[in-house]
């Protein structure tokens, strides 16, 4: 079975970064740090479509970096934990992953102290350990997924400092994860939406 990897997506998208880092050299950016809190509802696209497959709800956590590059664009690295999986006939699978988004954020100032964005990037997760419920019946996954992240939210200003924030985002798998030396005729990527709030300080 052919396997996709989008490394000339992800190249682009790593230039796109660079230029945009690059356009804020000229000016003192405002760096935040980010922490974030909420809930992950995750299922996955199969191929061929099973007779019944559930999706399931888990948490997202982390934190980002947050480096502005003018008003109204930023870049957001990140580092998250998250909660993938799914259930089927009395079966049930929970990933756990360690992921990497990469964010461009544009934002607008609705109000002096509202400001609704939009963000999109790419996202790299790792399969940090998987849960069966009936080992023999397990699901085998490659350890690597790449997303693109899909999201927006808004912002408070609580403070010269604090800012408060809640968002959502839509996360689509570009990549098959199932291990196709042990299930070569099946391929499943990701999907999850994601609700989560948190604060970021000015540092």
């Amino acid at each position: 079975m052919e396997r996709r990897h989008p490394r000339g997506g992800l190249i682009v998208a790593g230039l796109v970064v660079v230029a945009l880092l690059s356009q804020a050299s000229t000016a003192r950016a405002e760096v935040r740090l980010g922490l974030g809190l909420g809930v992950n509802s995750s299922w996955y696209s199969v191929s061929p479509e099973p007779p019944s497959l559930d999706g399931k709800t888990g948490v997202i956590a982390g934190g980002f970096l947050e480096v502005g590059l003018s008003r109204m664009f930023a870049v957001q690295p990140g580092l998250r934990y998250t909660q993938k999986g799914f259930a089927s006939a009395g079966y049930d699978q929970t990933e756990h992953y360690v992921e990497v988004p990469l964010l461009v954020k544009a934002q607008f100032r609705a109000t002096a102290k509202v400001l609704p964005y939009v963000i999109a990037g790419p996202n790299l997760g790792y399969e940090a350990a998987s849960y069966y419920s009936v080992l023999a019946a397990g699901v085998l996954f490659e350890k690597l997924d790449v997303a693109l992240d899909l999201g927006a939210g808004v912002t408070f200003e609580v403070s010269p400092r604090l800012n408060v924030f809640l968002q959502s985002c839509v996360s689509l798998g570009l990549v098959n994860v199932v291990d196709t030396s042990e299930h070569p005729d099946t391929s499943a990527s990701s999907r999850g939406i994601q609700v989560s709030g948190g604060v970021s300080i000015r540092l």
